[in-house]
């Protein structure tokens, strides 16, 4: 039989336990939880792009532990975590929302939430999601406008406005004698990159219509700018008219053009055309005439050319004679608007018209580039009764009669030195003005 004091020990030690449980309870009696990481949870994933997608989180508990950074963490493997890429976006519970970017196109992925406490980093499910694929699309190019014409060989180029989300790694122009050249034709290489560009094309036959287009490749592929046509010179540049004078020539598209002013006196028959003194003898004319700007010659009229009424280019005026070379003849008006909208349009066409500076123009010679190469020079005319405009502005006439019977035809102009326009107008017939020829 066991003493009492060794009942008094058992009585003692179950105290102890009970005073022991007593102390892990609170006043409410639940349990205390050990501190935990933050519950989360992964939003799905939107606004996906190549390069970007949305995504975010949930913290729906912190265990009485401040979130001290939150946001999402990705990368190829299926459990991304904090060590590797992720955003960083505020702290706190709730709900929050994630920009993920820099990524690749056409690419797996995984994605989920992450929230950081005094215990860690707790993290939401993992999201798979795909980037989609390169949607870049081939550059956006210009075809400049083709100069420096010669029996076998031009000048173009052109202009790459965007590289539509994808380097450019090679532009350049092809060219062919079919009217859509490809880059399997005779092409130049000029670089890599968006912008302008200048590029020679050599080996061309004599005479002999082409179409050339710039290109740019990237890729998704090559981007075409328009097609322009042109025709290189024949053997001989150079031209001479009725009364001797030799005239350079230059081609513009598909047609080829005198590069200076007729300053003929004759028809190419040999025929005089009657000179006109500049004075009222000129007003209401209905005959061919010519004159000088001043009636001087030596100082003017050697440069500028001769100044004409329009009658001089009617066959029914004058005997059905021609003032230009033979294989040449005076433009209509449809001839000049095909020359212009080949140089860009009536707003531009002038300044790639006229000759660059101040030599045979007064300021501002606006928009002046002469990239046609046809030198057109400020030659004025003759307008009620006396010269006028010299190194100001220049007309060429047409053929065009505005109507039958009217004392009014069109001529090519007027181009000015305060803008770069160049259009078709009419004018009274017994003006004077400058004539250019254009080839047959």
């Amino acid at each position: 039989m066991r003493s009492k004091t060794y009942y008094q020990y058992l009585a003692g030690i179950t105290f102890a336990i009970i005073a022991l449980v007593a102390v892990s309870c609170d006043d409410d009696g639940d349990d205390i939880v050990p501190d935990q990481v933050p519950a989360v949870t992964t939003t799905a994933v939107f606004n996906i792009t190549e390069s970007s997608a949305t995504s975010g989180g949930n913290i729906t508990e912190n265990y009485d532990s401040p979130v001290t950074a939150r946001g999402v963490c990705w990368g190829t493997d299926s459990n991304p975590d904090v060590s590797g890429n992720k955003t960083i976006d505020g702290l706190g519970i709730g709900p929050f929302e994630s920009n993920i970017t820099g990524l690749v196109p056409g690419q797996v992925y995984y994605v989920r939430a992450y929230a950081t406490n005094a215990s860690g980093n707790g993290y939401g499910s993992s999201i798979q999601f795909t980037t989609l694929g390169n949607q870049a699309q081939v550059p956006s190019v210009t075809t400049t406008i083709v100069t420096s014409i010669t029996t076998n060989s031009a000048i173009s180029g052109g202009e790459i406005t965007s590289d539509n989300g994808s380097t450019v790694t090679s532009r350049g122009v092809c060219w062919s004698t079919s009217p859509s050249p490809t880059i399997n034709d005779s092409k130049t290489i000029d670089g890599t990159g968006i912008g302008s560009f200048q590029s020679n094309l050599t080996g061309l036959s004599t005479e002999q219509s082409y179409y050339v287009r710039a290109y740019a490749t990237n890729a998704a592929g090559t981007g075409y700018g328009n097609a322009l046509q042109f025709q290189t010179l024949a053997g001989s540049s150079t031209v001479t008219d009725g009364d001797g004078n030799t005239y350079n020539t230059v081609t513009i598209g598909t047609q080829v053009w005198l590069k200076e002013n007729l300053i003929t006196t004759k028809y190419n028959d040999g025929t005089s055309i009657p000179h006109e003194e500049n004075g009222q003898g000129w007003q209401h004319m209905t005959t061919p005439a010519y004159t000088w700007y001043d009636d001087n010659y030596d100082e003017i009229g050697s440069v500028y050319g001769a100044l004409y009424n329009w009658y001089v280019t009617d066959p029914a005026s004058n005997g059905n004679k021609n003032i230009c070379p033979a294989g040449w003849h005076v433009p209509s008006k449809s001839e000049v608007e095909l020359l212009t909208e080949y140089l860009g349009g009536s707003g531009v066409a002038g300044g790639k018209l006229k000759e660059e500076g101040s030599d045979h123009w007064d300021a501002p010679n606006v928009g002046a580039t002469n990239e046609s190469g046809f030198t057109a020079l400020g030659s004025g005319g003759i307008g009620a009764n006396y010269s006028w405009n010299l190194r100001k502005a220049t007309a060429f006439w047409t053929t065009t009669e505005r109507e039958t019977n009217e004392d009014w035809s069109y001529y090519f102009g007027s181009i000015t030195r305060q803008n770069d326009n160049a259009g078709t107008s009419s004018a009274p017939k017994w003006h004077g003005t400058a004539l250019r020829c254009v080839k047959d």
